[in-house]
């Protein structure tokens, strides 16, 4: 058996074993053109600038409040926002409701299916009286929340990763041993 040098030609694809799985195209081709990326570059780029757009805060739980218009339209009965000390106001990424209602101790399946009025007082109450912390550590860009976590969790953006692979695959382009 030849050992394989690092200039030696490099196949891409390995379609004499395993299976083709178009899914994966199929996912791909249904992207919007700002998330498609055909370099790791270009992946950086985009990367760099959600990180660059981000920003964290902690708060006390009991500075957090949950706003839900009142109910004119069938829309109202979905919309919830999480307002800030100083009165700013940021929407929950479906993400986000999720890791809120986990924080409150509330099952995040059902709230999904409850109006947003009832919704906001319970979160409200969970936030101030179901946890065990007093503090909480939000990631939001612009008017959008992003991720909701306890104090003491870690973060690695998406950049760092996206270096890290840069380093092995190059611009993943081909011009290295992996291809995007």
């Amino acid at each position: 058996m030849n050992a394989v040098t690092a200039s030696a030609a490099f196949k891409v694809g390995n379609f004499d074993r395993g299976e083709v799985h178009g899914a994966v195209s199929r996912q791909w081709l249904s992207r919007r053109p700002d998330e498609k990326y055909l370099s790791l570059t270009a992946l950086l780029k985009q990367v760099k600038a959600r990180r660059d757009a981000s920003y964290e805060l902690r708060l006390d739980t009991s500075k957090i409040a949950f706003i839900a218009p009142d109910p004119r339209t069938m829309a109202d009965i979905h919309d919830l926002s999480v307002g800030l000390p100083g009165g700013d106001v940021i929407s929950p990424t479906h993400y986000s409701f999720g890791q809120l209602c986990g924080l409150a101790k509330a099952p995040a399946g059902h709230y999904r299916t409850l109006p947003s009025q009832i919704v906001s007082d319970a979160l409200t109450y969970g936030m101030r009286y179901n946890r065990s912390a007093e503090t909480v550590k939000l990631y939001a860009a612009g008017d959008e929340l992003r991720a909701a976590t306890g104090p003491e969790y870690g973060s690695i953006f998406d950049q760092e990763v996206v270096e890290a692979v840069m380093q092995i695959a190059g611009e993943g382009i081909g011009d290295a041993r992996w291809k995007i």
